[in-house]
């Protein structure tokens, strides 16, 4: 399950300088990141690559310890009671509580 997350967020890229020319254009960027479409090619053609996906260094990648989990887990469990109280008593829930890309990033 990690490392499907890990895949799915776009962790597998692969350095592309030595393939210029040969197997790529010329125009294409030194470093690719794998979409849905080629991670779904790579375990059809050549699963190997995944061998290398260690569970222990995606975990060790994480810049969030145990106290920012729990305390973003509890801010979910939070929301879940407002919106389950809203509910239950039929009050409106408003985008603004819903949708977080609606709050300014300047604030």
């Amino acid at each position: 399950m990690t490392q499907g997350f890990f895949l799915d967020m776009g962790g597998l890229a692969f350095d592309t300088r030595t393939a210029k020319g040969r197997y790529l254009p010329g125009n294409c960027p030194s470093q690719l990141i794998l979409k849905t479409a080629g991670i779904k090619h790579l375990v059809d053609h050549h699963p190997k690559v995944f061998e290398n996906v260690d569970i222990s260094q995606i975990d060790d990648k994480t810049k969030v310890g145990d106290f920012g989990k729990t305390i973003a887990c509890l801010q979910t469990l939070w929301f879940l009671a407002q919106c389950l109280s809203r509910l239950i008593q039929g009050l409106p829930i408003s985008l603004l509580e819903v949708r977080e890309e609606s709050i300014p990033s300047t604030l």
